[in-house]
């Protein structure tokens, strides 16, 4: 039972780590968009003044820029997820491991005493 209170203990630090980074990463991907979003503005009319471009083209370039930061900001997310989940499987299969093992010792421990309740009893 001990190892089962320290599976479920586990898996809720997991779970807790996980949804920690999931709103770290919203935290950060909003913070950045915000940056660019800031930032956008004044490249936009130097990109319009500078290169002579209409303020559409500026802005869509702006635009697929910040989408590509995004996109790899996403994929990194994506990545780290899929870290966090082989972890927690890697870890409830060590802890699966570990309670069959803890099981066998029990059951060779109580053979082992019954064995010497008959001998001695």
């Amino acid at each position: 039972k001990r190892l089962d209170a320290a599976l479920l203990e586990t898996q809720k630090n997991l779970d807790w780590r996980f949804v920690h980074f999931a709103d770290e990463f919203q935290r950060r991907l909003d913070n950045l968009e915000g940056r660019v979003g800031r930032g956008s503005v004044s490249c936009v009319h130097a990109l319009e003044h500078v290169e002579g471009l209409a303020p559409s083209d500026a802005r869509n370039g702006m635009d697929e820029q910040r989408l590509h930061v995004l996109e790899g900001k996403l994929a990194l997310a994506e990545a780290r997820v899929a870290e966090v989940q082989h972890w927690g499987k890697s870890l409830e299969a060590q802890a699966e491991v570990a309670r069959r093992e803890t099981e066998c010792r029990l059951k060779e421990a109580e053979a082992w005493l019954a064995h010497l309740d008959r001998r001695f009893g």
